[in-house]
């Protein structure tokens, strides 16, 4: 494997599992450390197998630095989310939402349109309620009182 394939990998699987900030330092870490390894002599793909499979390397990333994002942060933040094409250094540009520096998931994104929906219907559903009360009690009521008023100011003369 070459550092190109194995930075591409890298990239895949670091992409919003980590904060922007903590995947720019990882992968700039380890293009650096591979790029200082090849000039002290090391042959390319001796480096890449050293440090092994991408992947794997990216889910010890997460797991480590993925946590540590979960506890600082508060709230939702809009980001532009980035998307690499291999060692394309010009990037398209992607808007993505983020809970607590982690990106949102599709699944979630999905689950909080749901909650919405169901809140949305049981507030029409309250309302609903209301109307068929105010309708069915409440507005014979008042109309049997406008009815005894008309009466008894008609007979008052």
């Amino acid at each position: 494997m070459k550092k190109q394939e194995f930075m591409k990998e890298l990239r895949e699987s670091l992409y919003h599992e980590v904060s922007d900030q903590e995947y720019t330092n990882s992968i700039q870490y380890y293009s650096d450390y591979i790029d200082e390894a090849i000039a002290s002599g090391q042959a390319e793909e001796e480096i890449i197998e050293q440090l092994g499979n991408p992947r794997l390397l990216a889910k010890t990333i997460i797991d480590v630095k993925g946590n540590q994002t979960r506890d600082n942060a508060d709230d939702f933040v809009y980001q532009e989310g980035r998307e690499f094409k291999e060692e394309d250094p010009s990037q398209k540009v992607r808007r993505q939402w983020y809970h607590k520096d982690i990106p949102i998931k599709w699944y979630e994104k999905l689950g909080m349109i749901l909650v919405g929906i169901v809140f949305v219907l049981i507030v029409l559903g309250i309302l609903g309620v209301a109307f068929s009360v105010l309708w069915n009690v409440v507005l014979p009521i008042v109309v049997i009182v406008v009815i005894f008023k008309l009466i008894s100011n008609f007979f008052r003369r």
